[in-house]
C-alpha cells in the first residue's frame, strides 16, 4: 500500500475531489463583473480541467485512469457549458470545451511523471 492508497488520504482525497467540483461549478456560473479575456478564460479551463484529472486519479488509487474517466470527466464540462448557455449572464463556449479537453489531455500525458504508480 502506498501512502496515498491509505483510507485516511483517499476519503480526504474524494472530499477534496467533491469541494473542487463544487468551486469549478461556482466559478463557471457564478455572474462576472469583468469581461473576462480570452486567453486567460481558456487557460483557467485548462488549468482546472488538469486539476480535476490529478485529483479524480488520487482519489480513486484503484481504478485505472483512462480514456472512460477522462471522457466522464470531460462530460462535466459539457454539462458546465450546458448550464452557462441557460443562464443570461454567461456565454457557452466550444473553446472552452477544447481548453477542458486539453487540460484532461496534457494531465494524461504527464501523469507518469507527477504520480509514481506501480500498475
Amino acid at each position: 500500500m502506498t501512502f496515498l492508497s491509505h483510507p485516511w488520504w483517499t476519503g480526504a482525497l474524494r472530499v477534496c475531489l467533491g469541494v473542487y467540483l463544487l468551486f469549478i461549478l461556482y466559478l463557471s456560473l457564478a455572474p462576472q463583473p469583468l469581461e473576462e479575456v480570452e486567453i486567460n478564460d481558456k487557460f483557467g479551463h485548462l488549468i482546472a480541467f488538469f486539476g480535476l484529472g490529478l485529483l479524480t486519479d488520487l482519489a480513486f488509487p484503484k481504478h485505472k485512469f483512462g480514456w472512460l474517466v477522462m471522457l466522464n470527466l470531460f462530460a462535466i464540462g459539457v454539462l458546465i457549458e450546458a448550464m452557462q448557455y441557460h443562464t443570461q449572464y454567461r456565454t457557452a463556449s466550444i473553446a472552452d470545451l477544447i481548453a477542458d479537453a486539453l487540460g484532461l489531455l496534457g494531465y494524461w500525458l504527464t501523469r507518469h511523471w507527477l504520480i509514481k504508480q506501480k500498475n
